[in-house]
């Protein structure tokens, strides 16, 4: 639930005295440390993970076909996405950003949390922040996951496509729909 609030203050700080703030689980199935034939070096990552930091970054998978989201509800969460059905879910495995940004959404993110917590629900970073995204996409520079299930996924399954080897930067879809069937 802090990963992105300790990223955040860690911009505050900047210890390091740079521009852009990454959140990197190192223990995931997709670092190269785990499975070195799916993921990609540091610096390589590094290099591709910049494309998407000119706003809040983070990935997305399709998630439509649950009533509940990491432990809430899609009943509440549409009173927090302007009854937007809620078609995929962010990963929380990865995020970042530059400091203002990650300023702009942290706010967001606690207002959320706020409300979850009056409605009842309390899900997870990853169902804030999908909740944020649909409140305020301007605020984001997410990458889509593949839904083609026919190409051959690591163990990672789709989730690791943003730090594919030789997989280049993509943008969004035109729209939702384009890329995600809602299921009321």
């Amino acid at each position: 639930m802090h990963k992105l609030l300790w990223l955040r203050d860690l911009s505050v700080l900047n210890p390091f005295k740079t521009k852009y703030f990454v959140w990197l689980d190192s223990g995931g199935i997709c670092t190269p440390r785990i499975n070195p034939d799916y993921g990609m070096s540091i610096p390589d990552f590094k290099t591709k993970v910049k494309h998407y930091l000119d706003r809040f970054f983070m990935a997305v998978t399709p998630y439509a076909m649950s009533h509940e989201l990491h432990g809430c509800y899609r009943e509440a969460m549409q009173k927090l996405t302007f009854d937007q059905p809620p078609c995929f879910i962010t990963k929380g495995w990865t995020m970042g950003g530059q400091r203002k940004s990650l300023e702009k959404v942290s706010a967001l993110y606690e207002y959320i949390l706020n409300k979850t917590l009056d409605l009842g629900c309390l899900g997870t970073e990853e169902t804030l922040l999908t909740m944020a995204y649909y409140r305020r996409p301007d605020l984001f520079h997410v990458h889509h996951n593949l839904e083609d299930r026919s190409l051959p996924f690591g163990p990672g399954g789709d989730v690791c496509h943003v730090i594919w080897p030789g997989m280049p930067p993509q943008g969004p879809p035109e729209t939702l729909a384009e890329k995600f069937e809602l299921v009321s």
